[in-house]
């Protein structure tokens, strides 16, 4: 069976997407292409992100004699919760101005088209320069609504995205658990809930940088022996600089992973902290990356792509990209946040 023209367009559009995925990477801020970088794949099919979450610490008892008695199972130490997807949605569209300013045919005879191979060459030519300008800025515009949302929560159905839900609001409910719900233990270290991250914020009054004030807040959200580029400091370019300046001379070294996969990062006492472009200014986040993840949609990779359609009431043909995703935290007692600082702006 031949395949139409059509088809064959929509083939060229999901293969070119994929092959400049690079430059889709290239538009995001540090963090978000952190955070690509490491997404999880989601294997299930289902309408919700599932997942895991610890509660109480799995019972355990030192034993102080050969017959002791194990300790005995006691109240659960898991459950589970769920959140939305987030939808992202970018249009790429072929109008019949740009066809016949550059061709002279309509978006009719284009479609009528019996397959490419037909196509006169110069036809060809100003159709593919035409796709790859719309995969270019398509992907260009993803790329900041992607790197925005990371420091935005949505409030419509679907739209919980972002840190602000995960950390900033750490007295409220995330993914339908409230922080102190009974369901938690308190940790013993920081008689915070397993629910609850570590905000210190100064009510709106700016107060100036200090190592001691970041390391304790390194302190509150480490546990164990991560790896330096497993716990990071966010911030923008003006707070980064005043950071530079603070551990100058003191053990201030250069994040050789980081760097290898082209981030700007420097780490201090085993935290890599980077700018990002658009995280808020005066705050830093001290993110936990491995209970902190984007989660995606298995149909965002394979089947994303709606097909090239002929417009209603419009000169032009039009397909969307789709991306369901969304950012999870099975821990929000790793998170933390340093607010009201002081940077070289102000």
């Amino acid at each position: 069976m031949a395949v139409t023209l059509n088809e064959q367009l929509n083939l060229l559009t999901r293969t070119a997407w994929v092959e400049s995925n690079d430059n889709l990477m290239r538009q995001q801020s540090q963090l978000s292409r952190l955070l690509i970088q490491r997404a999880r794949r989601d294997k299930k099919t289902g309408g919700k992100v599932e997942f895991g979450l610890r509660t109480a610490r799995p019972p355990v008892k030192r034993l102080s004699h050969p017959l002791d008695t194990y300790a005995q199972a006691g109240a659960q130490t898991h459950t589970r919760c769920s959140l939305e997807w987030s939808q992202y949605e970018t249009t790429l569209q072929i109008t019949g101005f740009e066809m016949r300013s550059q061709h002279g045919i309509n978006i009719q005879q284009l479609l009528k088209r019996p397959n490419l191979q037909e196509m006169p060459v110069d036809e060809r030519e100003v159709l593919m320069d035409v796709l790859s300008g719309q995969i270019t800025g398509g992907q260009e515009v993803l790329g900041e609504y992607l790197g925005t949302d990371i420091y935005e929560s949505r409030g419509a159905v679907g739209g919980v995205i972002g840190l602000p839900a995960i950390i900033d609001d750490h007295t409220s409910s995330y993914a339908g658990l409230a922080y102190n719900d009974s369901v938690f233990e308190t940790d013993d270290v920081s008689s915070l809930t397993y629910w609850q991250p570590y905000v210190d914020s100064n009510s709106g009054t700016k107060r100036d940088v200090s190592l001691e004030r970041i390391g304790k807040g390194i302190n509150r959200v480490r546990r164990g022996g991560e790896m330096p580029e497993s716990i990071i400091g966010v911030m923008n370019w003006d707070l980064y600089t005043e950071i530079e300046v603070q551990v100058e001379g003191s053990k201030d070294y250069r994040d050789s992973k980081l760097a290898s996969l082209g981030y700007t990062a420097i780490e201090w006492r085993h935290c890599s902290f980077m700018p990002a472009d658009r995280c808020p200014a005066n705050c830093i986040y001290l993110l936990t990356l491995n209970p902190l993840y984007l989660q995606i949609r298995p149909s965002a990779d394979i089947d994303n792509w709606t097909g090239w359609k002929e417009a209603a009431n419009q000169d032009a043909a039009a397909g969307a990209f789709l991306l369901e995703c969304q950012l999870v935290c099975n821990d929000r007692h790793r998170q933390g946040k340093i607010d009201d600082l002081n940077s070289v702006a102000d």
